[in-house]
């Protein structure tokens, strides 16, 4: 990531008409809902739900569609511990767990990250036992996740904190880009 806006969001219009998408979400969720593997049998559905996160109000469709919400953010961090088996984990040596809280909705999840074994777990909720918890809007988070948002800059701009060891934060960069490079696109 060498641009804060690069990847995804190149291609998207600021006027964009979002009631399509949050439908289109909708519909997602659904599909979430009823299928075990989704994600792994249909990894285009990652692409819809991390595109669809990127162009709306996030917040604000956490705040109108809870259920609907909580399907997409599952799909999500399945996605995320899908991808992670490809990801490099190179400069990690530790165990480490950060955890993801947005503070304008209920956005949370966690990765746990086991540089010795060269594992990434995931889930929809913030770890008990965070090294590092990153926190700011929902839709700077998705952004990190998903590799439109330059984890450096992002920090130093100030769209988003870090409660923790900052040097710990910065060393999983490289992670967060690995991981977001393995999201289907």
């Amino acid at each position: 990531m060498t641009d804060e806006s690069a990847g995804r969001s190149a291609d998207r219009s600021s006027t964009q008409d979002h009631e399509p998408m949050e439908t289109r979400l909708l519909d997602l969720a659904e599909k979430g809902r009823r299928t075990d593997g989704l994600v792994r049998e249909h990894p285009e559905v990652l692409t819809a739900v991390v595109d669809g996160l990127l162009q709306i109000d996030t917040a604000a469709f956490v705040a109108e569609h809870p259920e609907a919400a909580d399907q997409l953010l599952e799909l999500l961090w399945d996605g995320l511990r899908i991808a992670a088996v490809e990801a490099d984990l190179d400069g990690v040596t530790d165990h480490v767990t950060v955890s993801f809280a947005a503070d304008d909705c209920s956005l949370v999840g966690h990765l746990d990250i086991d540089g010795e074994a060269g594992t990434i777990a995931s889930g929809t909720d913030r770890a008990t036992d965070s090294d590092v918890t990153i926190s700011g809007p929902a839709d700077v988070l998705v952004g990190l996740l998903a590799g439109d948002v330059d984890p450096k800059l992002g920090f130093m701009r100030g769209r988003f904190t870090i409660d923790g060891s900052t040097e710990t934060a910065m060393a999983l960069v490289p992670v967060l880009d690995s991981l977001s490079k393995q999201l289907p696109v």
